[in-house]
C-alpha cells in the first residue's frame, strides 16, 4: 500500500489539509478534497492490471474510510465504459455503505482502454463538493473539452491523479487547472507522489491546450 504523507494546498484554501470547522481535509492519494460531498472516477482499464489496480483500489478503500459521518460518496470505475456503484447517487457514510463500497470495489477487473468522458460526465451530473479522477494512460483531448463544459455553471473542484503512468499527464494537469482542482503524479516505486498543485506540477508552465500534439492511445 502507498503510504502519502503531502500536504497540498489549493487556491483560495484555508489551512492546508484542514475542511470545516478546523477537522483534517478527506484525501485520496494525497489529493485533499474540498466539501462534503466526493465522487471517485477511477482508472479500471488494461494497463492498470495487476498489482496497480489493486494498489489504487486499496488507497480508494482508505480514502473512503478516511470520510466523516457528515459527509457522502460515489464511486465510478471506467475502462471503454463506466461502471457506478449501485444504489442512491450518492451514499451517505455509514458503516453498512462503506461495507458495500469494499465488497463492490473487490469485484472490480481491469480490462479495456482509457475513456474517462462518460464516467466524468456522470460525475459531474451528482454535482459533488470534489472530484477525483484517477488514470495511468492517455486519453482523447476532447474530454477536457467535455468535462469544462458540463462543469462550466456547476464550479466542482476536480482534482487528478495521474497513477503510477505520466502518459495523460498533460491532459490531467489541464483537467485540474481548469476545474478549480490540483494535480498529483504517484510514482510507481516512491511512497510520496510528486507534491499536487493548482493544476501543474511546481516549475512546469501550463501547456498550451490546442497546439499539444495528441498523446498516443492505448490498445485495449
Amino acid at each position: 500500500m502507498i503510504n502519502l504523507t503531502l500536504s497540498p494546498t489549493r487556491p483560495g484554501a484555508g489551512s492546508p489539509g484542514m475542511g470545516a470547522g478546523g477537522a483534517p481535509a478527506p484525501a485520496f492519494l494525497g489529493s485533499q478534497g474540498n466539501g462534503t460531498r466526493f465522487v471517485y472516477v477511477v482508472d479500471r482499464s488494461g494497463s492498470m492490471k495487476g498489482a496497480r489496480f489493486v494498489a489504487a483500489c486499496e488507497e480508494l478503500k482508505k480514502s473512503l474510510n478516511s470520510l466523516r459521518a457528515d459527509m457522502s460518496f460515489h464511486v465510478i470505475f471506467y475502462d471503454f465504459n463506466e461502471e457506478e456503484m449501485p444504489g442512491t447517487p450518492l451514499f451517505p457514510v455509514t458503516a453498512e455503505n462503506l461495507s458495500k463500497a469494499t465488497d463492490w470495489i473487490n469485484t472490480q477487473q481491469a480490462r479495456g482502454g482509457t475513456r474517462p468522458a462518460n464516467a466524468m460526465l456522470r460525475a459531474i451530473e451528482l454535482q459533488p463538493d470534489t472530484i477525483w479522477l484517477l488514470s495511468d494512460g492517455a486519453f482523447p483531448r476532447s474530454v477536457c473539452d467535455d468535462i469544462a463544459q458540463a462543469n462550466a455553471t456547476k464550479g466542482i473542484c476536480i482534482n487528478t491523479i495521474a497513477f503510477q503512468g505520466r502518459e495523460g499527464e498533460v491532459f490531467l494537469k489541464r483537467i485540474a487547472t481548469e476545474n478549480k482542482g490540483t494535480y498529483t503524479f504517484v510514482p510507481s516505486s516512491a511512497p510520496n507522489p510528486s507534491g499536487p498543485s493548482p493544476g501543474l506540477l511546481p516549475g512546469i508552465a501550463p501547456s498550451p491546450k490546442l497546439a499539444t500534439p495528441e498523446p498516443t492511445l492505448k490498445s485495449p
